[in-house]
């Protein structure tokens, strides 16, 4: 089961969207969601973006549907800024813009325009539209899932191996880099440290950092 974490500051419309993705998409039901709320205070935008990235870190959400334009928030948060932070701290996240002028949004450099849509099309559940947006949609959620869990099993499974076993060679070590820094385009993480300390004189310390990142995962 999929959650998507919805950015909406209208109720009636994060209801039409819901209905849908539920009519449209078998994989959804009503529990498939999460609005989250939204409040014109100080440090708001801080805070949303903080427990976003702890979301995705936790696997609790697979995508992200955004209203382009936040009314209710004006002066406090932009819908746009919210698929710009996403796109810079986890690019290969499905990041998904809701808009009344899908052609000025696809303008941004940041919004991907092949996951901008209309509005006026997409709250209409029987609408052929409003079916391909979501297959497209469900089709985005899915590839970002697969290839993350790929990514997260084979890290650990290096992992596993460098730390039973030091005498794996600097090939391993090397592999165990890539894999991570291609990981954290799809889930923000601490990387290892190997990352700012890799040498291949040093060995050591930095089979004493994959030990300790190790005991963190368990």
């Amino acid at each position: 089961m999929y959650c998507i974490g919805m950015i909406e500051d209208d109720a009636a419309e994060a209801s039409s969207v819901m209905l849908s993705l539920v009519y449209n998409a078998e994989q959804l039901d009503e529990e498939s969601f999460k609005l989250y709320e939204l409040e014109k205070k100080e440090n708001f935008r801080e805070e949303l973006f903080g427990l976003l990235v702890k979301d995705v870190q936790e696997n609790k959400v697979q995508c992200l549907i955004i209203d382009y334009k936040l009314d209710t928030l004006d002066e406090v948060l932009e819908g746009i800024e919210v698929v710009n932070y996403m796109h810079m701290v986890v690019p290969e996240f499905p990041v998904i813009i809701l808009t009344d002028v899908p052609e000025r949004s696809k303008e941004n450099d940041k919004a991907d325009p092949d996951k901008v849509y209309a509005k006026e099309i997409f709250m209409k559940p029987d609408d052929m539209g409003t079916k391909e947006m979501v297959y497209h949609i469900m089709r985005n959620i899915e590839r970002y899932t697969k290839k993350r869990a790929e990514l997260e099993i084979r890290r650990n499974q290096i992992l596993d191996k460098v730390v039973e076993d030091p005498e794996y060679g600097d090939e391993t070590y090397g592999e165990l880099l890539e894999i991570e820094q291609e990981l954290n385009k799809y889930v923000p993480i601490e990387m290892t440290g190997i990352d700012l300390a890799y040498d291949m004189k040093s060995m050591r310390k930095g089979l004493e950092m994959l030990r300790e990142y190790k005991s963190l995962l368990e």
